[in-house]
C-alpha cells in the first residue's frame, strides 16, 4: 500500500437517517488517483432490507453535510448557484423517496455569504446556519468581513496578541471575524427574517469565540433544545489566554437575542458535546478536569437543567468517551468509548452512573 493508496481511499462521512428509520443517506469522498482532487458522493441504503444495496443520489450539484428534516426532506450544503455556475456554499433540500428518487433541489438560504453549516430544530421551523462573521457585524455576514487584518494597501497581515490566535494548525485566524451561529425562522420559501445571533449583542462584556470552537469543534458543537427554544453551543473566550487554554464552555441561548448564558463556567477544562435530553431536564456533555490538558479523559457529565447540579456520571469508568445519545424515553444515555481493540457501545444510567 503507498501513500496515493492511502490518499485516494474513500472516505466515509456522517449519516442522516430519515424520519421513521427507513433509510439513511450518506456522504462518500472519492479522491481522482491522477489529479487527486476530491468530489463528494451521496449515497442512500435502505434499512428496511438486509439484501438492499446502496443507491447512488443525483442531487443535481455538488452537495455535502446531509440531514433529514422532519418534512421529511433531505438537507445539505451546496456551492452551486441558481443558473447551474458555481456559486457560494448555500443550504438547500429535496425530496427524496427510499427508491433514491430525488424531487426538485430547492435553495434553503440565500445569504452574500457562505454557510459553514447548519442544523435543523427538531420541528423543521428553525435552521442554524454558521459561517464566518465579523464579531460587530450584527447580520450573516458584513462587507468587511474577512479585512480587518488587511491595515494597509499591501496583504500584511495585521494581529494583536490580545485578541486570541494567530494560526489554527493549518490556517490562519482572520482578526476581528469569527465562526457565529445565527438561528432564522424557515418556512416553505426557505429561511427568513433578520435571524438572531447566538452569541448575543457585541460590545463590552460579550462572548467572542468560535462556534464551532476551533479546530476541532464541527457539528456536535451545538444542539437544539427538544422543544426548540434554545440552543446550546460551544465556545471560547477569545482573549490574550485563548491559545494556551483549554477552557472550552457550553453556553444557552435562549434565542431572544440577549447574551448566552455560560452553563459549565465552573470548570475551566473542556466542556463539549452539549447532548440535553428528550424531555428537557437534564443536560449531558462531556468535560475534561484538568486545565491546559488536551489529552484528559473525557467524563459523561450530567446537569439537572432545574436544580443546576453537576454529576460526573461516567467517573468510575476507566475509558474517555468518544460520544453520547439519549434514549428515547430519557432514562439512559448510549455511549461510545475508545478501547485498545474496538470502540464498544454502552449504556449509562444517568441516575446511577
Amino acid at each position: 500500500m503507498s501513500a496515493r493508496d492511502l490518499v485516494t481511499l474513500p472516505r466515509l462521512g456522517a449519516p442522516s437517517v430519515a424520519p421513521g428509520g427507513g433509510w439513511v443517506v450518506y456522504p462518500v469522498t472519492v479522491t481522482d488517483a491522477d489529479t487527486l482532487t476530491r468530489s463528494t458522493q451521496a449515497w442512500l441504503r435502505d434499512l428496511t432490507d438486509p439484501e438492499a444495496r446502496p443507491v447512488q443520489l443525483d442531487l443535481g450539484g455538488p452537495a455535502s453535510a446531509f440531514a433529514h428534516g422532519p418534512d421529511g426532506k433531505l438537507y445539505f450544503l451546496s456551492s452551486r448557484a441558481p443558473d447551474g455556475a458555481t456559486g457560494i456554499s448555500q443550504v438547500w433540500r429535496a425530496a427524496v423517496g427510499p427508491n433514491g428518487a430525488v424531487g426538485t433541489p430547492e435553495q434553503v438560504t440565500r445569504f452574500a455569504h457562505s454557510v459553514d453549516g447548519f442544523a435543523l430544530s427538531p420541528a423543521g421551523n428553525r435552521i442554524a446556519v454558521w459561517g464566518e462573521i465579523a464579531r460587530d457585524c450584527d447580520a450573516f455576514g458584513c462587507a468587511g468581513d474577512g479585512k480587518a487584518h488587511l491595515p494597509g494597501p499591501g496583504d500584511g497581515r495585521l494581529y494583536d496578541g490580545a485578541v486570541g490566535f494567530v494560526r489554527h494548525w493549518d490556517q490562519w485566524e482572520t482578526p476581528g471575524t469569527f465562526a457565529r451561529v445565527r438561528v432564522y425562522d424557515l418556512l416553505a420559501e426557505g429561511a427568513v427574517g433578520e435571524g438572531i445571533a447566538v452569541d448575543g449583542p457585541a460590545g463590552e462584556g460579550a462572548l467572542v469565540g468560535d462556534t464551532p470552537h476551533k479546530p476541532f469543534g464541527g457539528g456536535e458543537d451545538l444542539a437544539w433544545a427538544p422543544d426548540g427554544s434554545a440552543l446550546y453551543f460551544v465556545a471560547r473566550q477569545a482573549d490574550a489566554r485563548e491559545p494556551v487554554s483549554t477552557n472550552t464552555d457550553i453556553y444557552r441561548s435562549r434565542l431572544d437575542g440577549r447574551k448566552p448564558e455560560n452553563l459549565t463556567s465552573a470548570n475551566a477544562a473542556y466542556d463539549f458535546s452539549p447532548a440535553p435530553s428528550p424531555d428537557g431536564k437534564w443536560l449531558a456533555y462531556l468535560a475534561m478536569a484538568q486545565p491546559g490538558y488536551e489529552a484528559d479523559r473525557q467524563v459523561v457529565t450530567l446537569l439537572d437543567l432545574e436544580r443546576g447540579l453537576v454529576t460526573r456520571v461516567s467517573d468510575r469508568l476507566d475509558r474517555s468517551i468518544g460520544s453520547i445519545a439519549w434514549t428515547p424515553d430519557s432514562r439512559a444515555l448510549i455511549a461510545t468509548a475508545q478501547d485498545v481493540l474496538d470502540t464498544p457501545a454502552f449504556r449509562i444510567n444517568p441516575r446511577s452512573g
